[in-house]
């Protein structure tokens, strides 16, 4: 088995695992999606929908069901059709990447998932449980948590513009040092008097790469000794200190010794190491300031709220099963 091979084969050993446990819970992870069909799809699903849509079929079985454009009955459970935008909400709700993964590989997988959450669905729904005094306790709390959820999401999201963003990444870059970087190539060699006679090599002329690839007897040996872009504390200080000392262009005079053996090193480029970019920066610092947004949100109203604490009894009961406990954070 080929390494790609065997790399896709655990990816999708990884989806499978995610998917089938969070079906088994009696298809909770197929009603989180069952909604309003205009669901944001998952990051990456443009190019699912762009599969999807090639050769679309807009009638279902039974030739009556109204779709939306580019939409398609994929399946249907007991008469009750599952249709390509469930598909592909399954697959946000999974956290699955489709620019990362073979739509080809993840799809069967997830429609079923989406099928064994349908079923699940159908049979509940011959228990006439909708009046249970126990699902209600637990709509109630459900209520209660959503609300608490959609309120810190628009009070924090109110707080976050384009500009707050690009002053944040501003600042955390303006806290990165500058550190500086090279990019060497090299030739490894088992004995300095070997080394001496590639540098005489070198200095009449001969062909860096070409004189790695067929003297080096380094694992970068066949690539021309190329050791791409590293800073100093990347490499073994006797390297890292003959490496940082050169300019672009310099070949080492000297062979440089090594726990390894003895180096010959070519210096292809000095820089200063580029920072992330805003679109790199951007997830976290969204992350990281909507956390300090809504901490200084609670903060503020509870120097406003009047607050009383009383001394804990010697015995305290435990809350009743389903009892909402009030919400201090952002669910995310």
């Amino acid at each position: 088995m080929s390494e790609q091979s065997a790399s896709k084969g655990k990816t999708i050993g990884i989806l499978v695992a995610a998917i089938v446990a969070v079906a088994a819970v009696a298809g909770i992870g197929y009603s989180q999606f069952s909604g309003s069909s205009d669901t944001p799809a998952a990051s990456g699903s443009g190019d699912i929908q762009a599969t999807i849509q090639d050769g679309t079929q807009t009638a279902s079985a039974s030739g009556t069901e109204e779709l939306a454009e580019g939409d398609q009955i994929v399946a249907t459970v007991d008469g009750e059709s599952i249709k390509t935008s469930d598909v592909l909400r399954f697959m946000q709700s999974q956290n699955i990447n489709m620019a990362q993964q073979n739509f080809e590989d993840v799809y069967p997988l997830a429609l079923e998932q989406v099928i064994r959450g349908q079923i699940v669905i159908n049979q509940s729904r011959g228990a006439n449980l909708e009046n249970d005094p126990e699902i209600l306790k637990q709509l109630e709390g459900a209520k209660k948590h959503i609300i608490n959820t959609v309120f810190l999401q628009r009070e924090v999201d109110t707080q976050i513009t384009a500009d707050v963003l690009q002053k944040a990444y501003n600042d955390h870059i303006s806290k990165i040092p500058d550190v500086e970087e090279r990019r060497a190539r090299h030739i490894l060699l088992d004995s300095e008097d070997k080394a001496k006679e590639v540098i005489t090599k070198l200095n009449d002329g001969a062909d860096f790469a070409q004189t790695a690839k067929e003297n080096s007897v380094g694992p970068t040996g066949p690539n021309g000794g190329d050791l791409g872009y590293f800073t100093k504390d990347q490499m073994v200080p006797s390297f890292a200190e003959a490496a940082f000392s050169m300019s672009s262009g310099d070949v080492s005079s000297e062979p440089v010794k090594s726990e390894f053996g003895y180096h010959v090193i070519k210096i292809e480029d000095a820089r200063t190491k580029p920072k992330p970019s805003f679109e790199e920066m951007e997830n976290f610092l969204m992350v990281q300031m909507r956390q300090d947004i809504l901490n200084d949100l609670i903060d503020g109203w509870q120097k406003d709220a009047k607050i009383e604490k009383f001394e804990l009894e010697t015995s305290q009961p435990e809350p009743a099963a389903g009892e909402e406990v009030p919400a201090a954070e952002e669910s995310n």
